[in-house]
């Protein structure tokens, strides 16, 4: 196979939109970072899905319709796998997870945090054995050998049912008031959508237009005139469903070492506010058992878009430095080996 042969091309376009790119990179590292991305995603592993479900496979993977976001990503994966294929502990059972449409995301994700900590000259293993069971990583930090755990939140299915309740919402909307132009936003994040909505229904049953209407939990305002529906706000509890992931990031503790503890870095795809953070402190170490509080040094909560490239906007998105809890019930004091980490993951990718 050659280059030119690669099937991503009919995806990304010619290969001169590499250089509209305006990466800090030269066409030839481009190329070396691309050819990495290639030896694991080649044309055997691309025929190896159905044809009619391709597509929707790809675009999940890769999201191919999002433009040149979609290559810049791929490019951070190649370099990742540039960094790491010859590190101890990248295998083939590595390549086989990665190749794996359902286990791709968290393996990628996994990749790149460790890639950051190899491009900047830690000494690094992957997969290290812990009692027969393999863990995500060790480096070594201050002569201290920290293994870390990945967890990557997935919120594909909470925002599947906050687009379903939404539906719902436009449907209800546009059977009473027609073409109005409707406009409503939820004002809490922590109440459950089913009451949100049913008072909504509830308000709105004996409505006739134009119609305001405020109080802590909704506004909502009605006008005569054409112009569609808008909804604001979070239908969905977003705090109840990020206290269920922080309880999953904890239960990682199994899978840290009981003589020497070690770091979980927990990875987000959305964009935290100052509430998320109370959040984060509240039900942090609040349920914790007595195996997690010993062996959990410290949890690095961090934002990365999609391996920290450009948002799915297509428009690049500043990093937001990772936020870590220091564990007060830990037997093992890794703080500023956390915070060498957290500086780290803030640096790489270097070239956006």
């Amino acid at each position: 196979m050659t280059e030119s042969d690669w099937w991503i091309w009919n995806y990304i376009g010619e290969k001169d939109s590499l250089n509209k790119l305006g990466l800090k990179l030269t066409t030839e590292q481009i190329e070396d970072l691309l050819s990495a991305f290639m030896e694991i995603f080649d044309n055997n592993w691309y025929n190896s899905f159905p044809e009619e479900k391709r597509e929707g496979i790809l675009n999940r993977q890769f999201r191919f319709n999002c433009g040149p976001y979609s290559l810049i990503w791929i490019i951070r994966l190649g370099e990742c796998l540039l960094n790491l294929r010859d590190i101890n502990g990248f295998d083939n059972e590595t390549v086989t997870r990665l190749r794996d449409k359902i286990q791709f995301q968290s393996v990628s994700i996994e990749l790149d945090y460790s890639s950051c900590f190899t491009q900047a000259g830690m000494d690094l293993e992957l997969q290290p054995f812990l009692n027969s069971v393999k863990g995500d990583g060790k480096v070594i930090i201050n002569e201290n050998p920290i293994f870390y755990e990945i967890i990557n939140q997935n919120p594909e299915g909470f925002q599947r049912k906050g687009r379903e309740y939404s539906i719902e919402i436009w449907n209800f909307l546009k059977n009473k008031f027609g073409s109005r132009e409707t406009f409503i936003r939820f004002k809490k994040r922590n109440s459950d959508a089913e009451f949100k909505i049913n008072k909504l229904y509830n308000i709105l049953e004996y409505v006739n237009p134009p119609f305001n209407y405020e109080d802590n939990d909704l506004e909502i305002r009605i006008a005569d005139e054409n112009g569609g529906s808008r909804i604001e706000g979070y239908i969905m509890n977003r705090e109840k469903n990020l206290e269920t992931w922080i309880k999953r990031v904890h239960k990682k503790f199994k899978q840290l070492p009981s003589d020497a503890g070690g770091i979980i870095i927990a990875n987000s795809s959305n964009i935290w506010d100052p509430q998320d953070i109370d959040v984060v402190l509240k039900t942090s170490w609040r349920e914790t058992k007595e195996g997690q509080k010993s062996r959990i040094a410290g949890i690095m909560f961090c934002v990365r878009q999609m391996l920290g490239v450009p948002s799915i906007s297509g428009e690049v998105v500043n990093f937001i430095s990772p936020y870590f809890l220091i564990n007060p019930y830990s037997k093992f004091d890794y703080s500023k080996e956390l915070e060498e980490m957290a500086r780290i993951i803030s640096i790489y990718p270097d070239w956006i």
